[in-house]
């Protein structure tokens, strides 16, 4: 289902998205909020896995808001993002998860920098909500990224707008990660120095961690593939290693006894 792209909007909003009939609603309505802020600026685009839940259904009944939706099978996650960056026609992508949501009052600043087209990435913090608890979240400085080889990127994906033309130029995302497709985009979106970079001290998104809690504690061929693709020297690959494993056991255990947002 396509509508007709007359001007070419500034931001292309990207949902991917399979059997989240629990969440989907949540995530589109504070997108319908955005556009109401800024008319004629944002085009919606919806790819769905093939859901065999109502999500499809949902989604349906916000016709008016998105622009463009296709539900089939997909290769996984990283597979529907590609599909979205093929049909987004936006100079700026960002990719809203389809259990996340937009905190739209304080993304004015952000689309006043973006109407100027001066930076390829636009980025901020994300609030990680879990229950009726939050954490904000904010990206890691540059000397702390380069401690780690840029395996934990200065960007976080959720809170940010980055060009298209960064993604038609350093390609999209590598099919060969399951979990870590992200990563490795945003390492070699860091490490090319020609690309400029704003930084906004406020909230662009609230972000679902639950999700997270089910994962491997250490996926070692996902670091390993990251680590030999993108370069990063040994030491620097052990000390990522070690210490996100470290941290991600931690935050299970406490995500389970629900202590992190007490």
């Amino acid at each position: 289902m396509h509508s007709i792209v007359i001007n070419k909007p500034l931001i292309s909003i990207i949902t991917v998205c399979y059997n989240a009939e629990k969440t989907i609603s949540r995530t589109i309505e504070s997108v319908k909020q955005l556009k109401a802020q800024f008319p004629e600026l944002i085009e919606y685009i919806i790819i769905d896995g093939s859901s065999a839940d109502n999500t499809v259904g949902l989604i349906k009944n916000y016709i008016h808001i998105w622009d463009f939706l296709i539900s089939e099978p997909d290769k996984g996650i990283y597979d529907a993002m590609n599909k979205g960056l093929k049909y987004c026609n936006g100079t700026y992508v960002s990719f809203l998860n389809a259990n996340d949501y937009y905190k739209t009052d304080s993304l004015s600043e952000a689309v006043q920098i973006l109407k100027s087209k001066k930076y390829d990435c636009v980025y901020g913090n994300i609030c990680s909500c879990y229950k009726s608890s939050i954490k904000i979240v904010k990206p890691i400085s540059e000397q702390r990224a380069v401690k780690y080889g840029y395996m934990t990127p200065i960007v976080m994906q959720p809170a940010s707008f980055i060009k298209k033309d960064v993604y038609d130029k350093i390609g999209g995302f590598d099919l060969d990660f399951k979990i870590a497709g992200d990563t490795d985009f945003l390492i070699r979106f860091i490490k090319n120095s020609s690309f400029k970079r704003f930084y906004i001290d406020t909230i662009f998104e609230y972000f679902d961690p639950s999700g997270i809690s089910n994962r491997k504690i250490i996926d070692f061929r996902e670091f390993i593939l990251l680590k030999n693709k993108n370069h990063i020297p040994r030491l620097k690959y052990a000390r990522y290693v070690i210490e996100s494993s470290i941290k991600k056991m931690i935050f299970r255990s406490l995500l389970r006894v629900n202590i992190l947002y007490k």
